[in-house]
């Protein structure tokens, strides 16, 4: 938590006591954070004024159940209607599931939520009778009389529509998938179930604001799905007319008309009892009250909202955290679209971010609008959000005419490579027409060019994804990830070349050494390896037949990307063999290399030892590792002197030396001398990640390569038993973790490594005998793992630190004689020990004696 946040918190406590502070006072000692501490304060009161929570006696209606209003006896029979239940409680009323005698039928009756209610709460409950009968449409629940009952209070009666709300589907959908926001989960029906549903909310708005009436609490709880499919949009009681410029459809005069009535009560108790629901899914201006007049831009937010919640399992504000959110406010080019899920298509992506503009000038100017594009991509039509590219044209044909795909797309690229080729061909050629026909078909056939000029352009679309984002993020958007897919079925094609001269071959290699780096890149191994073993094998073919420092750069390439794929596949064996061939072919080229070649050549040698001292590392051979991340780093160093602006360079010196300090200090019996050269290493690799997370801010990969550069140095201090020092390097490990799970929520690496930070430094607490510290540390490291588990149910290796870790924390507990909550801790651990017996027996066998011996103690102690 940063300091802002903290002096937030410090007031929302004050104020939470009955005690009020101003923000120059909470920044008495941080004068420079006041302007935005007044800006978040000022937020907060906001959302409390517009929304109901500041009120001292919230939190005492909130829990008074028995001031709930309840039917006297003397209203069972209701006229012609008969109250059965109780049925739902809402914001300002409950309803009760009612048999009309007359017509032997279901109804519904809502009645005030509680008696005695002011007459601004009584108009409010009228208004949402008078509105919603006013508002003929499939979509919204009739109304079929407003009346007043025989002991006084207001009630009306509808019609009753069973089902469950948007909200509980998607909650549905999600227990089932376990959380799993996966490509099954965006290609499934249930995914094309909720958005016809939300398309349909869509045309109800558009019809409201047809009619000038706004919502103004749009949430998946107020969407009701029936069991056959029909979607209605409840709770119309904080709507209100729109002002509306310039002239009205006739409809929409006949609606104001017939509201003329109608007061403009301010929804202050709305939310009564509802807690965060509608701030989460309101619009900026509606939520910081930023403009008087609310226009239909306003619903069009809402519904952007509750898109993705549909699209994530969160509303926006959930997903961001209140902290960023704000933040997120105070630019209108923010895009709230970055916390989605990564499997997001970028359809829905695009759709969400235009909905949830900050500015609403830059939103859908019309529900119409919103619904159009949602149809569009039920249907796999283009967008009016995104501009479609010739290449998803094709794909959006072949999934219509399947049956002619191959031929069509084949046809149509080699046309295009024909055509490209013949206009810079026939240029070449115009001085040669006089020799006749015959030179002109050579030309118009001459397919090496025409391959030359599609690879061409091919390589600089390649360029500018690898150049640009490969070579600076972690994460890809959705835009990124289309474009290399179109690149990657454009290569396809090369891949599949048949003819057998070298030229014809080399296009293969090179397609393939493509599709698998870029296959490498998204995170696909299974189909990044076997594409670079056949791009590796046609490029050590082509070299040893003609030696060419183009082949021998893109073989060390095929060969280093084998070689991390093996290591990311927990196969260090495989790696050294691959990086020894590697090195052979290399070492053994007699090939004549210019300055900038040689350069590449030296940056994969080095990416060789790097790997090799990795795959030692992973088989626990740390001597091996040391030797191979030396040599590495030898060959670094030249390079960074050659050409000290190379990020790329920076980048690996860090974490070389990162795993250098790691396996130096983990060789057994040694020196303390050389010890301290692991700290020099450590302290090197911590400077230098520092250094590159300073210049290239927006880079999360080096942040995370600075998280693990502490974690590495705390465990060298902390075998040099500078404990201070090695807490100090964990808690910057821990923030640094933080920092980038906030936020990137949805990259699991950078949660998942949290816990192992809080262990390390609940276990060196445990040394220097600071037990309340390690309790705390290893209590919420269990919090976190219990959270991955549950996102994450089948990770054996997050069972096994969780067991780990509980029954660490059961025996501080027990050492601190809090035997009742040991005895809690090992409940879990035993439950999570079963979890893990059913993805690793032989891992859980291990561990069962270690949670028998404590169980025992315990029973003991109790």
């Amino acid at each position: 938590m940063n300091l802002i946040d903290e002096l937030v918190d410090r007031w929302e406590e004050l104020r939470d006591q009955g005690l009020t502070i101003s923000a120059e006072e909470l920044c008495a000692d941080h004068p420079e954070l006041l302007a935005e501490v007044l800006w978040q304060i000022r937020a907060l009161e906001a959302i409390d004024s517009n929304f109901g929570f500041a009120t001292p006696d919230t939190h005492t209606l909130r829990s008074a159940d028995k001031d709930i209003y309840q039917p006297p006896a003397e209203l069972q029979i209701f006229g012609r209607y008969r109250i059965e239940k109780c049925h739902a409680i809402g914001g300002l009323g409950q309803v009760f599931l009612a048999h009309d005698e007359t017509l032997n039928r279901k109804v519904a009756i809502k009645f005030p939520k509680r008696p005695g209610m002011t007459a601004e709460q009584m108009a409010r409950f009228e208004q949402e009778a008078r509105i919603t009968g006013q508002l003929d449409h499939p979509g919204i629940v009739p109304i079929h009389s407003l009346d007043i009952s025989n002991v006084g209070e207001p009630c009306y009666v509808m019609r009753f529509v069973d089902g469950e709300t948007l909200q509980q589907s998607v909650e549905r959908i999600l227990a089932n998938r376990r959380g799993q926001l996966d490509r099954a989960y965006f290609q499934s029906d249930d995914l094309r179930h909720l958005l016809q549903a939300f398309a349909a909310v869509c045309n109800i708005v558009a019809y409201a604001h047809d009619r000038a009436i706004l919502h103004r609490d749009i949430k998946p709880n107020n969407i009701l799905i029936g069991p056959f499919g029909e979607t209605l949009l409840l709770d119309w009681g904080i709507a209100k007319r729109m002002p509306v410029p310039g002239g009205v459809s006739p409809r929409a005069q006949h609606s104001l008309q017939a509201s003329e009535a109608l007061t403009d009560v301010s929804p202050i108790h709305t939310a009564l009892g509802r807690a965060l629901g509608t701030p989460a899914y309101a619009s900026p201006e509606q939520t910081l009250a930023s403009s008087t007049e609310l226009e239909g831009t306003s619903d069009i937010y809402s519904l952007g909202a509750v898109l993705f919640y549909v699209v994530s399992g969160k509303a926006p504000l959930e997903a961001t955290g209140w902290s960023s959110y704000l933040k997120l406010l105070q630019s209108p080019d923010a895009k709230l679209t970055n916390y989605l899920p990564m499997a997001t298509p970028i359809g829905l992506r695009e759709i969400c971010n235009k909905a949830l503009q900050i500015d609403p000038a830059r939103r859908y100017q019309s529900t119409s609008e919103l619904t159009a594009d949602v149809d569009r991509f039920l249907a796999r039509e283009p967008l009016s959000v995104l501009q479609e590219n010739w290449w998803a044209k094709l794909g959006r044909m072949a999934r219509k005419r399947p049956a002619a795909t191959g031929a069509v797309v084949a046809a149509a690229f080699v046309c295009m490579l024909a055509m490209t080729a013949v206009s810079a061909i026939v240029n070449h050629k115009n001085r040669e027409l006089s020799q006749g026909n015959f030179e002109l078909r050579l030309a118009l056939n001459d397919v090496e060019s025409a391959n030359e000029v599609a690879l061409l352009a091919l390589r600089g679309m390649v360029d500018e994804v690898v150049a640009l984002k490969f070579a600076e993020e972690d994460r890809l958007s959705d835009n990124e990830r289309s474009y290399i897919q179109s690149i990657l079925q454009l290569y396809a094609l090369f891949s599949e070349l048949q003819n057998s001269s070298e030229h014809a071959r080399s296009v293969q290699a090179e397609a393939y050494l493509q599709i698998g780096m870029m296959f490498y890149r998204l995170d696909q191994f299974d189909d990044a390896h076997p594409a670079l073993k056949t791009a590796a094998q046609l490029l050590g073919e082509l070299n040893a037949q003609t030696p060419s420092p183009k082949y021998l750069v893109d073989l060390s390439t095929a060969f280093i990307n084998i070689a991390t794929i093996e290591i990311e596949r927990g196969d260090p064996d495989a790696c050294l063999a691959t990086t020894a061939q590697a090195a052979q072919v290399i070492d053994s080229s007699n090939v004549k290399l210019d300055a900038e070649t040689a350069y590449l050549l030296d940056g994969d040698r080095a990416g060789l030892h790097r790997m090799r001292g990795e795959a030692f590392e992973v088989k626990s051979e740390s001597t091996p590792a040391v030797l191979e991340l030396g040599t590495a780093l030898e060959i670094l160093d030249r390079m960074f002197a050659n050409q000290p602006d190379d990020i790329s360079v920076q980048f690996a010196i860090g974490q070389v030396c990162r795993m250098m300090a790691s396996n130096q200090s983990a060789i057994v019996g040694q020196s303390r001398e050389n010890l301290q050269k692991a700290l020099v290493f450590g302290d090197r690799s911590v400077d230098v990640l520092r250094q590159l997370t300073e210049k290239h801010n927006d880079a999360p990969r080096y942040k995370m390569a600075l998280v693990w550069a502490h974690f590495d140095r705390a465990e060298v201090f902390e075998t040099l038993e500078n404990w201070d020092l090695a807490i100090a390097d964990l808690v910057a490990a821990q923030d640094r973790a933080s920092e980038l799970s906030a936020r990137f929520p949805l990259i699991s690496a950078y949660r998942e490594c949290q816990p192992q930070m809080l262990i390390r430094r609940g276990r060196l607490h445990t040394i220097l005998n600071n037990l309340p510290d390690a309790t705390s540390d290893f209590y919420q490291a269990t919090i976190q793992l219990k959270e991955i588990v549950a996102q994450r149910p089948t990770n054996a290796a997050t069972f096994d630190m969780l067991v780990l870790a509980l029954l660490e924390l059961a025996q501080l507990q027990l050492g601190l004689k809090q035997s009742s909550a040991a005895a809690q801790t090992l409940e879990d651990a035993n439950a999570a020990l079963e979890e893990l017996a059913n993805l690793n027996s032989a891992r859980a066998q291990v561990l069962r004696p270690d949670l028998q011996r404590l169980m025992q103690e315990i029973a003991s102690e109790l």
